[in-house]
């Protein structure tokens, strides 16, 4: 998540286009990498019909280490520039809302909190701490995933006794595209 003209709010989208390299040198099955500059309703389209979701967002904290990730959860999760924007729905709301529609939303959603010094300023250049941060923060997110999928594996073979794919998932309404 991020907009790319908003000096360090674009870290989601910079992290993710360093983890597309890291999948493309060395793919993970079942590891989908989606982008996105809006929240909100967005957020059931792109995440509708997946079990797990790790969302990568900027993170305007009261005292900020610029370029500092922490992994969080929706229930601790606050500050988001993108997430909790007072113009969009929250990640919250998204996520209760696909709930009352019988929307298949992620059971288990981690986010990837990135500290930022500045998320104000029109610049599509991110300060030097944060961008500084964005290849280590790719790696630890790829490791991550890697542990993931090697733990969901065992698991998928013991409940079916092979390891199977799921269909990707429709979506529920076609996402509008700037």
């Amino acid at each position: 998540m991020g907009n790319p003209i908003l000096s360090d709010d674009a870290v989601g989208l910079a992290v993710t286009s360093k983890l597309k390299e890291l999948l493309d040198q060395a793919p993970l099955d079942r590891v989908d990498v989606l982008e996105s500059t809006r929240a909100g309703f967005e957020l059931i389209d792109l995440l509708h019909g997946y079990s797990h979701a790790l969302i990568i967002d900027a993170l305007a904290a009261p005292q900020p280490e610029p370029g500092r990730m922490r992994f969080m959860s929706l229930e601790n999760f606050a500050g988001s520039v993108r997430l909790v924007n007072p113009h969009e729905l929250s990640v919250e709301s998204a996520f209760k809302l696909a709930q009352r529609l019988n929307i298949s939303m992620p059971a288990q959603v981690e986010i990837v909190a990135i500290d930022t010094a500045d998320t104000l300023t029109l610049s599509e250049e991110m300060t030097a701490p944060v961008a500084a941060a964005v290849s280590s923060i790719a790696q630890q997110v790829y490791d991550h995933l890697a542990g993931l999928q090697s733990a969901l594996s065992e698991q998928a073979e013991n409940q079916t006794g092979h390891a199977g794919r799921e269909e990707p998932p429709q979506p529920f309404y076609p996402p509008q595209r700037d």
